[in-house]
């Protein structure tokens, strides 16, 4: 009895994590970002709560003078934490590059922190005219065990990505695309992302000035 109870608490605890993001990325590398997610306090907890994770977002974007907060902000919504990021930024490389810099330990510096089970890890590169943009998120890290084990205790929960490219691109694995093709968007079933990092791949030649 026992164990069937906790594991319809966790069910509770974990069956809603959602997370949207909407990211610009302009022809001279400028760009910003609206990021909002939902989940339960349980998961929050992983980063200290909702209050310390907003705290060190804040102190790691102050270290960067190319990147202004627009909004930064957390409230509770029935049983869900909701946390809101919108941000600016000149160049998206010291966008990009924020997480490792200023997160981590600096005591462990090749040990990823646990706001980066959210962020993930992007790679922004420039080949010529040709820009690829990768990145890979993995949620496992701030996944309960019990959660790891049985997936669908995740139900509908879902990540899902908007990204908005200065040309058409070449190459990527959007779920679907629109405005012409310049806009991606990915959406993930977390249910099937416990144990696997979720992709996002794209590859576009800029156009002439």
């Amino acid at each position: 009895m026992r164990s069937i109870l906790l594991l319809a608490l966790v069910l509770t605890l974990t069956s809603c994590i959602e997370g949207d993001e909407e990211l610009w990325l302009n022809r001279n590398g400028s760009g910003r970002i609206e990021a909002t997610y939902r989940m339960p306090p349980a998961i929050m907890n992983r980063f200290g709560g909702a209050a310390k994770l907003q705290q060190r977002l804040e102190d790691a974007i102050k270290n960067e003078p190319s990147i202004r907060i627009q909004e930064i902000s957390n409230h509770i919504d029935g049983a869900q934490v909701v946390f809101t990021l919108k941000a600016e930024f000149d160049d998206a490389r010291s966008f990009i590059s924020l997480p490792k810099k200023h997160l981590r330990d600096p005591n462990k510096p090749d040990k990823p922190s646990a706001e980066e089970s959210f962020f993930g890890k992007m790679d922004l590169r420039l080949n010529g005219l040709t820009l690829k943009f990768d990145r890979n998120v993995d949620l496992s890290p701030i996944l309960p065990a019990a959660v790891q084990d049985n997936a669908a205790m995740l139900g509908d929960s879902s990540f899902n990505y908007i990204l908005h490219l200065p040309a058409k691109p070449s190459t990527h694995n959007a779920t679907s695309v629109s405005d012409n093709g310049t806009t991606l968007n990915w959406s993930f079933k977390l249910k099937d992302h416990v144990s696997t990092p979720m992709v996002l791949h794209t590859s576009l030649l800029l156009p002439l000035p």
